[in-house]
Protein backbone atom coordinates (compact mmCIF):
# COMPACT_ATOMS: atom_id res chain seq x y z
CA UNK A 1 0.00 0.00 0.00
CA UNK A 2 1.68 3.34 -1.15
CA UNK A 3 1.42 5.76 1.88
CA UNK A 4 1.16 9.30 2.00
CA UNK A 5 4.60 11.48 1.99
CA UNK A 6 4.54 13.75 5.38
CA UNK A 7 2.50 17.08 4.58
CA UNK A 8 2.23 20.57 6.46
CA UNK A 9 -1.06 21.42 5.30
CA UNK A 10 -3.44 20.29 2.82
CA UNK A 11 -5.84 22.13 0.29
CA UNK A 12 -9.16 20.62 -1.55
CA UNK A 13 -10.78 21.70 -4.76
CA UNK A 14 -14.26 21.69 -3.66
CA UNK A 15 -16.70 20.70 -6.89
CA UNK A 16 -16.22 17.01 -7.52
CA UNK A 17 -13.84 16.81 -4.88
CA UNK A 18 -15.53 17.80 -1.63
CA UNK A 19 -18.99 18.78 -3.23
CA UNK A 20 -21.15 16.60 -5.91
CA UNK A 21 -21.85 19.37 -7.61
CA UNK A 22 -20.26 18.51 -11.40
CA UNK A 23 -23.91 17.28 -12.55
CA UNK A 24 -25.22 20.82 -11.40
CA UNK A 25 -22.68 22.74 -13.38
CA UNK A 26 -23.51 20.64 -16.75
CA UNK A 27 -27.14 21.17 -16.37
CA UNK A 28 -26.48 25.00 -16.05
CA UNK A 29 -24.30 25.16 -18.66
CA UNK A 30 -26.60 22.76 -20.77
CA UNK A 31 -28.97 25.35 -20.32
CA UNK A 32 -27.25 27.95 -21.30
CA UNK A 33 -26.68 26.06 -24.51
CA UNK A 34 -30.10 26.01 -24.78
CA UNK A 35 -30.96 29.06 -24.80
CA UNK A 36 -28.64 30.05 -27.58
CA UNK A 37 -28.94 27.31 -29.66
CA UNK A 38 -25.77 25.69 -28.96
CA UNK A 39 -25.52 21.61 -28.77
CA UNK A 40 -24.83 20.52 -25.62
CA UNK A 41 -22.14 17.17 -25.79
CA UNK A 42 -20.70 15.23 -23.99
CA UNK A 43 -16.86 16.42 -25.65
CA UNK A 44 -18.08 20.18 -24.79
CA UNK A 45 -19.01 18.63 -20.70
CA UNK A 46 -15.23 17.16 -20.99
CA UNK A 47 -13.66 20.34 -22.38
CA UNK A 48 -15.25 22.75 -19.67
CA UNK A 49 -15.10 19.78 -16.64
CA UNK A 50 -12.69 22.20 -14.04
CA UNK A 51 -13.21 25.61 -15.70
CA UNK A 52 -13.79 28.89 -14.03
CA UNK A 53 -17.22 29.37 -15.19
CA UNK A 54 -15.77 32.59 -17.17
CA UNK A 55 -13.64 30.57 -19.01
CA UNK A 56 -16.48 28.22 -19.94
CA UNK A 57 -18.98 30.99 -20.47
CA UNK A 58 -16.10 31.61 -23.19
CA UNK A 59 -16.08 28.94 -24.44
CA UNK A 60 -19.80 28.56 -25.26
CA UNK A 61 -19.68 31.78 -26.33
CA UNK A 62 -17.28 31.40 -29.23
CA UNK A 63 -19.94 28.22 -30.30
CA UNK A 64 -22.95 30.99 -30.58
CA UNK A 65 -23.71 32.58 -33.80
CA UNK A 66 -24.31 35.96 -32.19
CA UNK A 67 -23.63 35.71 -28.79
CA UNK A 68 -24.50 38.56 -26.44
CA UNK A 69 -21.76 40.17 -24.05
CA UNK A 70 -19.29 38.01 -22.01
CA UNK A 71 -20.47 39.82 -18.68
CA UNK A 72 -24.44 39.41 -19.70
CA UNK A 73 -23.83 35.23 -20.48
CA UNK A 74 -21.63 35.32 -17.10
CA UNK A 75 -24.64 36.56 -15.08
CA UNK A 76 -27.01 34.11 -17.32
CA UNK A 77 -24.88 31.23 -15.94
CA UNK A 78 -24.63 32.27 -12.53
CA UNK A 79 -28.71 33.58 -11.89
CA UNK A 80 -29.54 29.91 -12.93
CA UNK A 81 -26.35 27.17 -10.86
CA UNK A 82 -26.78 29.79 -8.05
CA UNK A 83 -30.30 28.51 -6.31
CA UNK A 84 -29.02 24.85 -7.16
CA UNK A 85 -25.18 25.24 -5.54
CA UNK A 86 -26.43 27.05 -2.63
CA UNK A 87 -29.54 25.18 -1.58
CA UNK A 88 -29.08 21.78 -1.93
CA UNK A 89 -25.23 20.67 -3.08
CA UNK A 90 -24.45 17.68 -0.90
CA UNK A 91 -21.16 16.40 0.22
CA UNK A 92 -19.38 13.56 -1.61
CA UNK A 93 -18.64 10.64 0.33
CA UNK A 94 -16.10 11.02 2.96
CA UNK A 95 -15.44 14.34 2.67
CA UNK A 96 -16.85 15.67 5.84
CA UNK A 97 -15.35 13.33 8.07
CA UNK A 98 -11.85 13.65 6.08
CA UNK A 99 -11.47 17.01 6.42
CA UNK A 100 -12.39 16.86 10.13
CA UNK A 101 -9.57 14.76 10.55
CA UNK A 102 -7.16 16.26 8.60
CA UNK A 103 -8.07 19.82 10.31
CA UNK A 104 -7.26 18.03 13.53
CA UNK A 105 -3.53 17.27 11.95
CA UNK A 106 -2.95 20.31 9.61
CA UNK A 107 -4.19 23.61 8.69
CA UNK A 108 -6.88 23.15 5.71
CA UNK A 109 -7.49 25.40 3.01
CA UNK A 110 -10.45 24.92 0.22
CA UNK A 111 -8.72 26.55 -3.75
CA UNK A 112 -11.65 26.62 -6.55
CA UNK A 113 -12.10 27.86 -9.46
CA UNK A 114 -16.11 28.92 -8.48
CA UNK A 115 -16.45 32.15 -7.53
CA UNK A 116 -16.45 33.17 -4.01
CA UNK A 117 -19.96 34.41 -4.13
CA UNK A 118 -20.79 30.50 -4.23
CA UNK A 119 -17.94 28.97 -2.21
CA UNK A 120 -18.51 30.29 0.64
CA UNK A 121 -22.38 29.36 1.03
CA UNK A 122 -21.82 26.26 -0.71
CA UNK A 123 -19.24 25.30 1.93
CA UNK A 124 -21.82 26.35 4.71
CA UNK A 125 -24.33 23.78 3.23
CA UNK A 126 -21.78 20.69 2.75
CA UNK A 127 -21.13 21.86 6.70
CA UNK A 128 -16.94 22.30 6.56
CA UNK A 129 -16.72 26.00 7.36
CA UNK A 130 -15.69 25.38 10.55
CA UNK A 131 -12.56 23.41 10.21
CA UNK A 132 -10.95 25.45 7.11
CA UNK A 133 -8.18 27.75 7.92
CA UNK A 134 -8.58 29.61 4.25
CA UNK A 135 -10.81 29.46 1.68
CA UNK A 136 -9.74 31.02 -1.80
CA UNK A 137 -12.11 31.54 -4.84
CA UNK A 138 -11.11 32.17 -8.77
CA UNK A 139 -12.31 35.58 -8.63
CA UNK A 140 -9.90 36.67 -5.76
CA UNK A 141 -6.71 35.60 -7.91
CA UNK A 142 -5.01 37.14 -10.68
CA UNK A 143 -5.95 34.01 -13.23
CA UNK A 144 -8.04 31.21 -12.24
CA UNK A 145 -6.67 27.32 -12.80
CA UNK A 146 -5.15 25.84 -15.08
CA UNK A 147 -2.77 28.82 -13.84
CA UNK A 148 -1.10 28.18 -10.00
CA UNK A 149 -2.73 31.39 -8.71
CA UNK A 150 -5.08 29.63 -6.57
CA UNK A 151 -2.84 27.29 -4.96
CA UNK A 152 -0.01 29.79 -4.13
CA UNK A 153 -2.30 32.56 -2.56
CA UNK A 154 -3.75 28.96 -0.85
CA UNK A 155 -0.30 28.13 0.58
CA UNK A 156 0.23 31.85 1.28
CA UNK A 157 -2.58 32.47 3.93
CA UNK A 158 -1.67 29.25 5.25
CA UNK A 159 1.96 30.25 5.68
CA UNK A 160 2.97 26.58 4.55
CA UNK A 161 5.40 26.16 1.45
CA UNK A 162 3.76 24.66 -1.59
CA UNK A 163 6.03 21.65 -1.82
CA UNK A 164 4.55 20.53 1.99
CA UNK A 165 1.18 20.78 0.89
CA UNK A 166 -1.24 18.27 -0.61
CA UNK A 167 -3.82 18.83 -2.64
CA UNK A 168 -7.17 16.94 -4.02
CA UNK A 169 -7.98 17.25 -7.36
CA UNK A 170 -10.31 15.63 -9.30
CA UNK A 171 -10.21 17.73 -12.66
CA UNK A 172 -7.23 17.88 -15.68
CA UNK A 173 -7.43 22.39 -15.12
CA UNK A 174 -6.98 21.53 -11.43
CA UNK A 175 -4.03 18.69 -11.12
CA UNK A 176 -2.19 21.28 -13.88
CA UNK A 177 -2.69 24.34 -11.39
CA UNK A 178 -1.92 22.20 -8.33
CA UNK A 179 1.52 20.80 -10.24
CA UNK A 180 2.44 24.50 -11.29
CA UNK A 181 2.15 25.67 -8.08
CA UNK A 182 5.00 23.47 -6.76
CA UNK A 183 2.27 21.46 -4.37
CA UNK A 184 2.17 17.47 -4.13
CA UNK A 185 -1.46 16.42 -5.99
CA UNK A 186 -3.65 13.33 -5.24
CA UNK A 187 -6.10 12.40 -7.79
CA UNK A 188 -9.93 12.18 -6.72
CA UNK A 189 -10.91 10.42 -10.32
CA UNK A 190 -14.11 8.80 -10.31
CA UNK A 191 -14.71 5.68 -12.76
CA UNK A 192 -14.76 6.66 -16.63
CA UNK A 193 -12.21 9.88 -16.00
CA UNK A 194 -8.97 9.72 -17.39
CA UNK A 195 -6.00 9.59 -15.06
CA UNK A 196 -4.31 13.36 -14.03
CA UNK A 197 -1.03 14.05 -14.88
CA UNK A 198 1.44 14.87 -12.20
CA UNK A 199 0.06 13.07 -9.08
CA UNK A 200 1.63 10.99 -6.33
CA UNK A 201 -1.41 8.63 -7.21
CA UNK A 202 -4.97 8.53 -7.58
CA UNK A 203 -8.31 7.27 -5.46
CA UNK A 204 -11.62 6.57 -6.64
CA UNK A 205 -13.10 9.08 -3.80
CA UNK A 206 -11.71 10.39 -0.76
CA UNK A 207 -13.46 7.67 1.73
CA UNK A 208 -9.92 5.48 -0.18
CA UNK A 209 -7.62 7.49 1.51
CA UNK A 210 -7.83 6.31 4.75
CA UNK A 211 -5.80 3.45 3.49
CA UNK A 212 -3.10 5.84 2.70
CA UNK A 213 -2.79 7.92 5.56
CA UNK A 214 -0.23 7.64 8.16
CA UNK A 215 -2.42 6.55 11.40
CA UNK A 216 -5.12 5.87 9.50
CA UNK A 217 -8.69 7.31 10.90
Amino acid sequence: MTMLPHFDAVVFDCDGVLADSEEVWGLAQQALCERHHVAWTAELAHRTHGMSYRAAVALLAGLMDDPPPLESLEQELLAVVTPLLCGSVRPLPGAVELMHELARRVPVAVASNTPRCLLDPMLETLGVTPVLDAVVGADEVPLPKPAPDVYREATRRLRVEPARTLVFEDSPTGAAAAVAAGCMLLGVTARGRPPLDGVLFSIGGLNDVWAHLPGGR
